[in-house]
């Protein structure tokens, strides 16, 4: 059943993706068909909090569970502030740990559909593509998904809203702090704000350098060239056992997995610029995910730092959207949409096919949902 479902969402706003060209649907002037929004929202939020993972084989909603309940009994924890703050939330009204999850992922869900409905031009496009993929770690990874979810109201005011660059550099500012609040690797996009500062030939070019550095770190055995001092400032935190690792070869699929955004995001705006259009924004989402080459490194010292870059993906299918609703290239937009949902699902299998056990999150998602049973 709870396949089917997933599927069944997924199609139905991937064909209203094409609602311009289908008639009926083609006759409502408005972006969405809301009565499909709305169904998805809740079918999204039942995936999400009805999930539950028995395999033993993932220890990031157990971790999330003990650290609560710890939370509950002791008012301590090892987590950020903001993470706290929301945990607090549930210790003042003595909620059991699944119910404070179902009331966060419903806040959390709440912000991200307001930055699609606010900004994405196919909102069916997007829902489609968070369906195929983004849907099954946000269910695993509460704190990340709370944090992204700040990010993300942040990122779309930052690339589309038509407000001052002032005013818009603020409020991605402030939205970063309050992500990082939640889970302090956010921190890290407060970098964004260069894309305006900097222009595309630089940035390329500091792509370039750290790639090169890439191939030292490589041959360095990993091992990235004063690195340690870091570590050892951070010795005996979990900060220190991210960063005191390595993983050899696999960061290789890591690189790929954004090293294919990029190039879509590249075929897009290579087609888009001859245009001329002064609203698309897909240049800047591209300078975007260009920029974020310089945290490539960290990739090489721990495969969980793919987040940085999954983090992301939301704002790539809002441009996905961008360039399906033109009034141009109506013959490319069958392949574009096949291509965008081909590396979805390359995104799906790489993460959990390849370098996980589908019985560690991609089938238990499925399996173990308590309202899809």
């Amino acid at each position: 059943m709870a396949i089917f479902i997933y599927l069944f969402f997924i199609f139905i706003n991937l064909f209203l993706s094409f609602k311009d060209y289908i008639h009926p649907f083609n006759k409502n002037s408005r972006r969405a068909l809301w009565g499909i929004v709305i169904f998805s929202f809740i079918i999204i939020y039942l995936f999400l909090s009805g999930y539950r993972n028995y395999s033993g084989l993932s220890g990031d909603l157990y971790n999330l569970q003990t650290e609560y309940e710890y939370y509950l009994r002791t008012g301590n924890s090892i987590y950020e502030g903001g993470y706290k703050i929301f945990m607090g939330v549930g210790k003042a009204f003595t909620l059991e740990f699944y119910t404070w999850r179902a009331i966060i992922i419903f806040f959390a869900l709440l912000l991200n559909f307001y930055s699609i409905i606010r900004y994405a031009k196919n909102p069916h496009l997007v829902i489609a593509l968070f369906f195929i993929f983004l849907i099954i770690p946000s269910a695993e990874q509460l704190r990340n998904f709370l944090a992204f979810s700040f990010f993300q109201v942040g990122m779309s005011q930052l690339i589309y809203s038509t407000k001052s660059n002032k005013y818009k550099n603020f409020i991605f500012s402030l939205f970063v702090l309050i992500a990082g609040y939640v889970h302090s690797s956010f921190y890290i996009y407060i970098v964004i704000l260069l894309i305006d500062k900097i222009t595309l030939k630089y940035i390329k070019i500091l792509a370039w350098f750290v790639l090169l550095f890439c191939v030292v770190i490589f041959l360095n055995n990993n091992n990235i060239p004063g690195f340690s001092i870091i570590i050892n400032y951070f010795e005996n935190s979990r900060v220190s056992d991210y960063l005191n690792q390595n993983i050899r070869f696999g960061f290789l699929l890591y690189m790929f997995l954004h090293g294919l955004s990029l190039y879509i995001l590249y075929v897009t705006m290579s087609l888009t610029q001859k245009l001329q259009i002064k609203d698309l924004k897909i240049d800047k989402v591209f300078t975007t995910n260009l920029l974020l080459i310089i945290f490539f490194p960290l990739l090489m010292v721990n495969g969980t730092f793919i987040r940085i870059f999954r983090n992301i993906l939301l704002l790539n299918y809002f441009s996905f959207g961008e360039f399906l609703s033109l009034r141009y290239f109506h013959s490319k937009k069958l392949i574009f949409v096949l291509m965008i949902v081909s590396s979805c699902v390359m995104w799906v299998y790489l993460t959990y096919f390849f370098a996980n056990t589908p019985y560690a999150l991609y089938f238990p998602f499925f399996l173990d949902n308590i309202y899809f049973r």
